[in-house]
């Protein structure tokens, strides 16, 4: 394989990686923001969570 390619191979995979990153990224935020609104939920309901985290 010549240098070119490895690097060629290697560019594809290091944006398919920052991809994948940001897809989780996105996936915390939302759970984040899911969890956000439950706990507001409960509290509205009369019950207190502990924090934690």
């Amino acid at each position: 394989m010549s240098l070119k390619a490895f690097f060629s191979v290697l560019f594809s995979g290091l944006q398919l990686l920052a991809k994948r990153t940001e897809q989780e990224r996105q996936r915390a935020d939302r759970e984040s923001l899911r969890a956000e609104k439950l706990a507001e939920k409960l509290r509205q309901a009369g019950i207190e969570l502990d924090d934690e985290e």
